[in-house]
């Protein structure tokens, strides 16, 4: 193995570290800091898009902060997903295995949130955690193309 194929290696598995410990951030430290939230009386979500809509519906409705952070944040999350792991494993080559991973690793995200009562069930979060990592892969795949 020559020494920049090592180096790229290397800067792969940093970068899905770095990953990690963002998504473990954001998802169980940073999830409500500075919010003071509660959920009492706050109810999850097992309706596919129910929240999404609501939000791009009533946009006018909501502060920006609040609707772009849901829908963009959950997306820009998983993206590095995507990117990374056709590069970290070789066998990772169809998209329908990088929604596979995502929602694997998404779904028990939501589940622990709600155990350690630090959030609410949304399935809208793990679709737009999938959209996120399927994004990530394909822009991976189109670098990839116009590069050979």
């Amino acid at each position: 193995m020559d020494k920049v194929k090592i180096r790229t290696n290397h800067l792969v598995i940093f970068a899905f570290i770095s990953f990690s410990v963002v998504l473990l951030n954001a998802s169980f430290i940073s999830i409500n800091e500075g919010l003071n939230m509660t959920y009492t009386g706050a109810s999850h979500n097992l309706i596919p898009f129910e929240t999404i809509v609501t939000y791009l519906l009533n946009i006018d409705h909501y502060p920006f902060a609040v609707w772009s952070s849901y829908i963009f944040g959950d997306i820009l999350l998983f993206m590095p997903l995507g990117m990374l792991l056709p590069l970290l494993l070789s066998q990772v080559k169809q998209l329908r295995q990088v929604i596979m991973i995502a929602a694997s690793l998404s779904l028990p995200i939501e589940i622990i949130q709600v155990l350690m009562g630090i959030g609410l069930f949304s399935v809208d979060q793990i679709i737009l955690h999938i959209i996120g990592a399927m994004v990530g892969f394909l822009s991976i795949r189109i670098v990839k193309r116009i590069m050979e």
